[in-house]
């Protein structure tokens, strides 16, 4: 009877959440798909919460203002800005105009932020030189929300037809005088005239007036039909010129003296400022070796506006450390007390420098705070040719105990350990992380600390309190934004499930998938937590990427001839998701490529993303070419956010032509198994990271086809940026192996070539090769490779570099050996855009090869690795 109780009132239950399902009706724009959408989650948001005012918060956010009659929700207006127009304004502004609009659409109404945007308008046109401007706003709201209209009636610009300058001295007055005059007849422009006020003062700080003020303002003369003629009044009050000398270095240049001077930087000289330049002057001797430099000035005046600043420098003996020595008072662990020597003895045999001993006091404290202890002090004096430490440590601190800490975050701190200042923030956040992402958003974490002394140790115990508050759920995942998509499209890709327990990572899961999808260029994601219902709704802000996206270049090397590559892409051009990409290039020497792919996310299983791929492909090598019409199908898989695993079938038909044997036709079938691990910080443009590249391929065999063979090949990356990443260092090595499953197995054209642009450079392509009797290249089932390059970031567009490759192929693995490898040096040219760089190379050889000249420009596309 019991049992049949508890049926019946989950059956009521059931029927009451299915009860709750809302309808949208709309007296404004709504997109349908997202109506549609709201609906069908609303059978699931039901279920956990009052879903009609989930979904009245979820409008509001939107910028939808909605009236609820029971389940019935009426979206009765429209909030956002939808369409902004600017009138009367100057062409030149057009810029301007752009701001604005981004500035105000798809914005919440506000009358504050339309005047903010209506005051900078006012600002840009008074400051270029529309002083009379007046601006009208009229808004009216419509059916897809606000819009919004500028009437400018700019008024007649001001034209600067006069200048007159203020200064005493005559020579300076015509030094304004000659650089202003440049703008008579333009535009009053605001912000040219601060710019060449700068320019005036940096001239002046060369010539010394380090107090110089200039002002300016300007004064209607005439009105005209079409202008205002303006004067423009510059004042000038230079102050007195100061003559800077230096005298007494004999080991520093003066010039880079001068350069630690704060006169110029500062804009002023007064007291303040010597004592500043003085003890610029001290440190910048104290980091070349001078400790006991000393540094005074003497002022002279050489006549009422000129003053000259004589700096006189001791500059006492340069003293290289030849011995560091360390006193601790307080208890420090055998262990530490060497790390810190060590720390220390790097200064040893190096001139003395004050930076460089400030440096490894840093290291030094930082390590011993890592270590748990505090209270350090620590001081050092120069005797002779030793330095002298001072190190005195209070004690140390040490993390006993944990209470209270959930059973899943035990093995995130293994105790004892030092403890740190940061410690207990740290304890804090791990555990509201922890509780915020299985969906408890609310959790309050209160930490306690006790302390127990023992000697100089402080052991220390702490208790974790912890209230975790409501459990929050999914409510609504909405895609925002789509134009051409069709949002069931995102249903292969999506984890998100309204009504389910909220997961921060598949939050954060679900905006790696969509960017997987190539399909956005923009993806916004935000949540909003409706608290009273315990629910977040999940917003994401899609903006679909260009229907059509082409690129490409043409030029000339010696290493390919004339060299034309381009490509061209298109996201969801039918709504469907897919995305196409299709490339060519043509390399009059090398070859050709035509490449069309076409890919989907959600291809078994949400995190999979499909390709099918089409190619034709020749290749032009010196004993043979080959043309290849492959055709690719393949299921690619993002790992942990940096690894990448592709699973593949190949089908191929490869024409291979030579004067020795003629036409022969090859039909090739392969399985595939590459993994990626990717560890740089950009794809188009890396400074920094390591990427690790492997490949398992088995062709023919249970496959059948013409070709039986087992291929391997492995190839590592690594980039270290030096100088603020100015400068980025290149490593690469490479491997790759070839075993036949039979006699004959490798047809030539699969057999491995080296040289050309991706290889070794200044090499022709497909030259670094076994050679039969008669001198041709039939390629090797192993090759090694090896690249080092140093890149140059001249300028942020323009990259220079240089480079060393070195490689070799073999007949089979047994004939490895390092001696004999083919290698080159050269430069290169690189010009960066978005999508990667343009890329001039000349290599020059450092092994000979008969019939080829010393060296080869390569032209092409991508960082050769």
């Amino acid at each position: 009877m019991r049992f049949f109780q508890v049926f019946i009132l989950i059956f009521v239950f059931s029927l009451k959440a299915q009860a709750q399902v809302i309808n949208i009706s709309s007296d404004v724009y709504f997109p349908e798909y997202l109506k549609k959408e709201i609906i069908a989650q609303s059978k699931k948001v039901c279920s956990a919460s009052n879903c009609t005012h989930v979904v009245v918060e979820l409008l509001r956010f939107l910028g939808y203002e909605a009236e609820i009659d029971n389940n019935n929700i009426r979206i009765a207006r429209n909030l956002k800005i939808t369409s902004v127009s600017v009138r009367g304004l100057p062409e030149f502004m057009k810029k301007d105009e752009n701001i604005v609009k981004n500035f105000l659409l798809n914005q919440i109404y506000s009358s504050e932020l339309i005047e903010n945007a209506r005051l900078l308008l006012l600002f840009k046109l008074r400051s270029a030189g529309f002083k009379d401007v007046k601006i009208n706003v009229k808004t009216e709201e419509t059916f897809r929300g606000y819009s919004v209209i500028f009437n400018i009636d700019k008024g007649l610009p001001h034209v600067i037809t006069k200048i007159l300058v203020e200064c005493e001295v005559p020579d300076l007055r015509a030094i304004v005088e000659r650089i202003f005059s440049k703008e008579v007849g333009k535009r009053f422009d605001r912000e040219q005239i601060f710019e060449v006020v700068k320019d005036i003062e940096k001239k002046f700080l060369e010539l010394g007036y380090f107090n110089v003020e200039i002002s300016f303002s300007w004064k209607v003369l005439k009105k005209k039909e079409n202008r205002k003629e303006t004067v423009l009044i510059i004042k000038v009050v230079p102050g007195k010129r100061y003559v800077i000398k230096i005298t007494g270095n004999k080991h520093i240049k003066t010039k880079k003296i001068l350069k630690v001077l704060t006169f110029k930087e500062d804009k002023a000289f007064d007291e303040f400022e010597i004592e500043r330049s003085i003890e610029n002057i001290k440190r910048l001797y104290g980091n070349k070796g001078f400790p006991y430099v000393r540094v005074w000035t003497e002022l002279k005046d050489l006549d009422n506006n000129t003053v000259l600043v004589k700096f006189i420098i001791n500059e006492g003996k340069r003293v290289k450390i030849r011995k560091v020595a360390l006193t601790v008072k307080g208890h420090l662990q055998k262990d530490d007390k060497e790390e810190v020597l060590n720390i220390l003895n790097t200064l040893r045999y190096s001139y003395y420098s004050v930076k460089k001993i400030e440096d490894k006091l840093a290291e030094l404290k930082l390590y011993l705070k890592d270590k748990g202890y505090f209270g350090i002090i620590v001081k050092y004096k120069l005797q002779g040719r030793t330095l002298l430490f001072d190190l005195d440590v209070e004690g140390r601190r040490i993390v006993k105990e944990i209470v209270g800490l959930p059973g899943e975050l035990q093995n995130e701190f293994k105790l004892p350990v030092p403890y740190k200042a940061d410690f207990e923030t740290k304890l804090r956040m791990k555990v509201v992380e922890f509780f915020t992402s299985k969906g408890f958003l609310d959790v309050k974490v209160n930490v306690e600390k006790k302390e127990t002394k023992t000697g100089s140790t402080i052991y220390t115990t702490f208790k974790v309190n912890i209230n975790k508050g409501k459990r929050y759920k999914i409510g609504f995942v909405i895609f925002s934004g789509l134009k051409r998509t069709k949002v069931d499209v995102l249903n292969s890709i999506t984890v998100l499930n309204p009504g389910k327990f909220y997961s921060r990572n598949s939050v954060i899961e679900q905006y790696s998938l969509l960017s997987r999808t190539q399909l956005f260029t923009m993806i916004d994601l935000r949540e909003i937590k409706v608290s009273e219902d315990g629910v977040v709704n999940v917003v994401y802000n899609l903006e679909e990427a260009p229907l059509l996206r082409v690129k490409g270049f043409v030029g000339y090397s010696s290493d390919a001839g004339i060299s034309l590559k381009t490509s061209g892409s298109s996201s969801s051009p039918f709504g469907r998701g897919f995305y196409f990409f299709l490339s060519g290039e043509y390399r009059q020497d090398e070859g050709s490529n035509i490449l069309f792919k076409v890919g989907k996310s959600g291809i078994l299983g949400k995190r999979n993303r499909g390709y099918l791929t089409l190619i034709r492909k020749r290749e032009i090598f010196e004993s043979f070419d080959v043309v290849r019409y492959i055709t690719r199908v393949e299921v690619s898989r993002r790992q942990w956010g940096k690894i990448t695993q592709n699973y593949g079938l190949e089908l191929a038909r490869e024409i291979m032509t030579s004067e020795g044997m003629g036409k022969e036709t090859f039909y090739k079938k392969t399985f595939y198994i590459t993994s990626d691990f990717d560890w740089r910080n950009s794809f188009t443009n890396p400074v920094k990271g390591h990427r690790i590249y492997n490949k398992l391929a088995y062709t023919g065999g249970l496959l059948g086809g013409d070709a039986s063979y087992f291929l391997f090949e492995l190839k590592g990356l690594k980039l270290k940026p030096f100088f603020k990443n100015k400068l980025i260092a290149a490593l690469r090595i490479g491997t790759g192996y070839i075993k036949p499953l039979k006699e004959n197995g490798v047809p030539i054209q699969d057999k491995f070539y080296l040289g050309g642009a991706e290889s070794i450079r200044g090499y022709r392509y497909g030259t670094i090769s076994p050679v039969d009797s008669d001198g041709n290249y039939i390629g090797g089932d192993f090759y090694s490779l090896f690249s080092f390059e140093l890149r140059y970031n001249f300028l942020s567009s323009v990259q220079l570099a240089t480079f060393y490759d070195a490689g070799q192929v073999f007949p089979e693995i047994g004939d490895f050996t390092f001696n004999n490898w083919y290698s080159s040096v050269g430069i290169g040219f690189r010009y960066l855009t978005p999508v990667g760089p343009l890329r001039v190379d000349y290599g020059y050889k450092l092994k000979k090869i008969p019939g080829q000249g010393p060296g080869r420009f390569h032209i092409s596309f991508g960082f050769p690795f």
